[in-house]
Formats: structure tokens, sequence, C-alpha cells
């Protein structure tokens, strides 16, 4: 069976969110581009190497749930399983940057839990261990998991320590840089389909798109997303956050830092968004052409394509909502 169709469904679906299959093709050629100038082979042949392995008819195993095959065997099953030309140089070269082998941890290094979620060479992101005789062993579960953190880079996500200043770090906070803006496009779109184009604003920058009375820049920032629900009267003041979620424990401890805690936590950054039209509601209102001022209440919180530690750090602090389940929180 050839699978290179089949792959490509895979990252199309699984790839950026709500994104456009030409963004998504763009993303795999940028990708490719950098992790052949960084590691030697292309982003696009990972997942391509990893998807045949979780799919391809397989021998009984002796060992099952695992696999063990030479080497050579492996290449040619793999390309047995594709129908583009790729060479055995170049299916060889992607199982090795994917294989855990001999050496690749010092006898003397302690191995602990938050320092191996900032490498590369791991079982979740190598899952192919090369045995003495030049074997691989390998099993399908593993693979799949790997495969989901692999994909995830297509979103900005590479989920081991890269260099700051590197090629690949400019690229992934690139596609974040183009998620957040992809995020905030969604949500508003979602916010019309709920309560109709009279009731959103999104991407407020200029204030006097709200009132003449207003400068064009206020002090508490802009305003992603705002939107009236004139039945439960409520005004909505919600701030996008497409984040990298790094693993690690120490990253739990920043990840409510930078929700909750210092000058420019998102947490104050938000409330001063609540605060100006809390201050200025009247005047919010009739922008959205509602002349009933009473009993109005102003909600701040965060709309995240992403579970966050700090979502769990105090549930009644602030709403997190999950891009999907926008539409049900509105309303």
């Amino acid at each position: 069976m050839a699978f290179f169709k089949q792959i490509n469904e895979f990252m199309n679906n699984a790839g950026c969110f709500a994104a456009s299959r030409a963004c998504i093709r763009q993303r795999k050629k940028n990708l490719d581009d950098v992790f052949l100038e960084t590691y030697g082979v292309l982003y696009s042949h990972i997942i391509l190497v990893l998807y045949v392995l979780s799919k391809m008819e397989l021998p009984p195993a002796d060992e099952f749930p695992v696999y063990v095959m030479k080497r050579n065997q492996l290449i040619d099953a793999i390309r047995s399983n594709v129908i583009i030309n790729i060479i055995p140089d170049t299916i060889d070269k992607t199982i090795s940057f994917l294989t855990l082998r001999h050496g690749v941890f010092h006898h003397d290094k302690f191995l602990y839990f938050g320092a191996m979620l900032r490498n590369r060479e791991r079982i979740t992101l190598s899952p192919l261990i090369e045995l003495q005789d030049g074997s691989i062993i390998f099993g399908r579960e593993c693979i799949d998991g790997t495969m989901i953190l692999w994909n995830d880079v297509l979103n900005g996500h590479i989920p081991y320590k890269i260099e700051q200043n590197s090629n690949l770090n400019k690229l992934l906070k690139a596609i974040q840089k183009a998620n957040g803006k992809l995020l905030e496009k969604n949500d508003e779109e979602k916010a019309v389909h709920s309560l109709s184009r009279n009731y959103v604003e999104a991407r407020i920058d200029n204030f006097k798109r709200l009132s003449k009375s207003f400068n064009k820049r206020e002090p508490c920032g802009e305003i992603d997303l705002l939107c009236v629900n004139p039945t439960k009267k409520i005004v909505f003041v919600f701030d996008c956050k497409s984040l990298t979620k790094i693993p690690g424990i120490y990253q739990v401890k920043r990840n409510i830092e930078e929700f909750f805690f210092g000058k420019d936590s998102y947490l104050k950054k938000l409330k001063r968004k609540t605060e100006f039209i809390e201050k200025n509601l009247v005047t919010i209102l009739e922008h959205f052409g509602l002349v009933e001022i009473a009993n109005w209440e102003v909600k701040g919180g965060f709309v995240v394509t992403k579970v966050h530690f700090a979502a769990f750090y105090k549930g009644d602090m602030v709403d997190f909502i999950d891009l999907e389940e926008l539409k049900g929180f509105i309303l």
C-alpha cells in the first residue's frame, strides 16, 4: 500500500489550526529548508517515516508489542510503502535522526524528568532504538505518540530545547505569530456566528472606532475581541492567546507567572482592558446600538488553543475558554 496521499491528508488535517492548505504547504516547505540546514534531514521525511512505521503491515513479532528489524530491511519496507522517489540514503539519515543508540547518554549522566523533557534524545521523540548488532527495535504505540509531538511543530511548538537565535527558532516564532492572527480571526468569526456582526468588534487598536470621544490609542492596549450578548446583558472582553506549551516542571511555574504575576502579566493587562470597558460602559453600549444600560456585567477571559497549566491555578480568577467552546461560552 502507498501512504503518500494519506500522509499529506494527515498533515493537512492535524497541522495548522483552521489554516488554509496553502498555509500548511508553505510551512512544511519552510520547515523542510530549516531542518535540512540544521539536522541534515527534511521535516516532511520525519513525518513520512513515522507515519509509514505506524501504518505499514509488519511480520508477526516474537517480541510483540515491539518489533525488531535489520536496518536494511526497515529501509526497504519504508521505500516499498511510499510512491514518491526517495533514495535509501535519505531514509537511512531520517532513521538515524529518530534513533537512540549506545553512547547517547554518558554512563555517569544523571537523567531526571525535567531535563529529559528539554532533550531531543528521548524515547517520545526518538522512538527507534539501535541494538548492538545494528538492528532497530520500535513499538507502534510509542510511534503514534511521537507523531503527535512532531506534527505539532507545524503549529510552531518544538518539544525540546533549541538555540534562541537559531533559524529554526526564528521560523517557529514566525509561525506562532501567524497563529496568533489566525486565532483572532477565528475568534471573531465564531463570535459573529453566535451573536451577529452587530454585537462584535475585533482587533481594536484604534479606539475611535468605538467613539470619537476616545483617544486613538488608549492606555489599556489593544482589545483582541469585544462582544455583547444583549439577552444576558454581558459585555465580553477577550485576550486571544496562541502560546507555545513547553513541557517541563519549571514551565508550569513559568506559565502561571506569565498569566498571573508581575506588572506585565496577562491577567493584569486583561484587567486594564475590562476596567476601561467598565468605566466607559454607556459609551460602549451606545456603539452597539443598546440604550438599556442598567444591570450589565463586564467579563474578561482568555481564548486559548491549548490547555495551560495556569488554567488550574485558581479556577475563579479568570476564565480560560478553548476556541471550540467560545460559542457556547458567550451564549
